[in-house]
């Protein structure tokens, strides 16, 4: 399930309401109103700090949380509590609808902001929170939530590592060893073809110097694919490559051919190389010796 959904499902979920200002009960007209609107409060702060006995008593045996992942019950979305910190949340255009002298329900936009199992969310979602009357004492008994239509970030992403991409190649077209080298990650690896895997920026360093070292060396490559997690911190890229350098046999440049995957990751609002392995559409041309060079 993912992080920001599950958020959502403990906090919108578990307990419908937002903020002190913004979603006040003494702003309600009447007794029953206020009283729900109070509840869903209770509710909120009880998650917020990870109050799972406080939730509990709010929430019916047979409570329902539906989100995209699916339907969810009372003892799933109290074990989410153990994982969810949330930071903030403020709800918006609260509206009480009272469906029958028993069964009350609050439909409402709510903004989140937390962390979930390490994960940073902000999520914005249309929310509807039933509660009923049983044995005297109002209980939530159904929560559905569905995230406000908004530009997709991994639009944006896509854009961000596409840029990236294209720096990354001027640089290596430059033979810049040093600007190659802060494309990746401080953990990344390399597989570069018929050598060990390299790990680490001194490493990979090591088989960039190597390569801009091959005489004639002139190495290009187009992306055919990206795709983006929906956790927005993950992304892998397909790419061809062309590359051709000069013949030990003498005449025209060898030129070797193939194809590669990228996985990169997000660290802040950089995106860089964790993982970059290439092979060839066919065994490897002969060429010169490298005569690695440093910059």
């Amino acid at each position: 399930m993912k992080a920001t959904q599950i958020a959502l499902a403990v906090l919108l979920a578990v307990v419908s309401y937002p903020c002190h200002s913004q979603f006040a009960p003494e702003s309600l007209g009447d007794a029953l109103s206020k009283d729900i609107v109070s509840r869903e409060r209770l509710a909120w702060e009880a998650a917020k700090k990870k109050d799972k006995a406080g939730l509990a008593a709010l929430l019916a045996e047979d409570y329902a949380e539906i989100i995209d992942d699916g339907i969810f019950d009372k003892t799933q979305i109290l074990s989410y509590l153990e994982h969810l910190t949330v930071t903030s949340y403020s709800p918006r255009d609260v509206r009480v609808k009272k469906l029958a002298p028993d069964a009350v329900m609050l439909i409402y936009h709510v903004t989140v902001e937390g962390n979930y199992d390490g994960h940073n969310f902000h999520a914005d979602s249309n929310a509807a929170s039933l509660w009923t009357r049983r044995g005297g004492t109002w209980l939530n008994v159904h929560f559905q939530e569905s995230p406000v239509p908004t530009t997709d970030s991994r639009v944006l992403d896509e854009q961000a590592i596409r840029a990236a991409d294209a720096a990354w190649l001027k640089a290596v077209q430059a033979k810049d060893v040093d600007l190659i080298v802060s494309f990746y990650a401080d953990d990344a690896s390399e597989f570069p073809i018929a050598e060990p895997i390299a790990t680490g920026k001194e490493a990979i360093r090591k088989n960039w110097e190597h390569m801009l070292g091959i005489p004639g060396l002139d190495l290009g490559w187009q992306i055919t694919k990206v795709e983006v997690s929906r956790s927005g911190d993950l992304a892998y890229v397909q790419s061809t490559y062309q590359a051709s350098f000069e013949n030990p046999q003498g005449g025209k440049p060898a030129i070797e051919t193939g194809k590669a995957v990228t996985v990169w990751k997000k660290e802040g609002e950089t995106w860089k190389a964790l993982v970059d392995i290439s092979n060839t559409d066919a065994p490897p041309p002969a060429h010169k010796e490298s005569q690695a060079i440093s910059h």
